[in-house]
C-alpha cells in the first residue's frame, strides 16, 4: 500500500485513500514543505466514501489541494 502511494504521489503529487482505513470514508492528502524541507506538513480533505469517490478524488480535489499547497509554498 505505501509503495502504491508513493507512485500517486510522484505520478499526480498527492495520494488518495478509498477505503483503506475506513470503508466508509476516502481521503486524499498533498504534503506542504516549508522552509526548505525544514517543516513538512500537509494538506487534506476527507469524508464519505459515498460522496469522495476516486473520480472527485483524483480529477477535482487532488489537484486543488496541489495548487494550494503550491501556492502557500510560493508565498
Amino acid at each position: 500500500m505505501l509503495q502504491a502511494a508513493r507512485r500517486q504521489y510522484e505520478q499526480q503529487g498527492f495520494c488518495t485513500s478509498l477505503g483503506e482505513w475506513n470503508g466508509e470514508v476516502s481521503a486524499v492528502g498533498v504534503p506542504l514543505v516549508l522552509e526548505g524541507g525544514a517543516q513538512v506538513m500537509a494538506f487534506n480533505c476527507g469524508g464519505s466514501a459515498l460522496r469522495l469517490t476516486r473520480a472527485v478524488l483524483e480529477e477535482n480535489l487532488g489537484p486543488r489541494l496541489v495548487k494550494l499547497a503550491r501556492q502557500v509554498e510560493r508565498e
